[in-house]
């Protein structure tokens, strides 16, 4: 019987899926990488890095204020470059507002068990800047942009592959003492360099 393959259905964040298909799994990671986004996402925007910086920090903030998954803030991340690298519009620093604070909804959906609601995302977080019916043609301005993909590879993932992987090797006080310091630390560091 031949293993699943990423099209048929391997679940991506799952730490059964990496004990069942262990190398195979990080190999997905790394193809599912690979369709990533352009590294210079500001290129063709007049977006200055630094409201870019602020946008990410912020939504690090409202993220942590929900109490949302660390896949969360990654994935919205993910979705704002991506959508800043694809989209044939110009846009300027006044756009990246409305825009985070779909990717943090679409993320939110994406991610969470109680996502924000629309109600939550106009009046607490967009402090009533944005009309309902502006943020839904935004939203549907962002999915068509990334023609409907809107799943990508995490830095997580590859910290929770890392950290399946060394407790099932280290079942003593090295695991529990060494090897979550380790996580954290790289959790850390992948959310500064995002903000970067």
């Amino acid at each position: 019987m031949r293993s699943k393959s990423y099209d048929e259905g391997i679940e991506i964040n799952s730490s059964q899926t990496i004990n069942t298909y262990g190398e195979e799994y990080l190999w997905v990671l790394f193809r599912k990488e690979s369709y990533s986004y352009s590294v210079t996402p500001l290129a063709n925007h007049e977006i200055s890095p630094k409201m870019r910086s602020k946008m990410v920090d912020w939504m690090i903030e409202v993220i942590s204020v929900y109490n949302f998954l660390n896949d969360t803030f990654f994935l919205a991340v993910y979705l704002l470059d991506k959508y800043l690298s694809m989209t044939t519009l110009s846009l300027v620093d006044k756009d990246i507002h409305l825009i985070g604070i779909i990717c943090m909804y679409m993320a939110s959906k994406e991610e969470e068990v109680w996502p924000f609601n629309l109600w939550n995302m106009k009046v607490a977080i967009g402090h009533g800047l944005f009309d309902a019916s502006t943020m839904k043609r935004k939203e549907l301005e962002i999915i068509e942009t990334l023609n409907w993909k809107l799943i990508m590879v995490t830095p997580m993932q590859f910290i929770e592959y890392i950290d399946t992987l060394l407790r099932n090797s280290f079942k003593s006080w090295l695991y529990s003492h060494c090897i979550e310091n380790v996580r954290l630390m790289a959790l850390q560091y992948c959310k500064l360099a995002l903000i970067n």
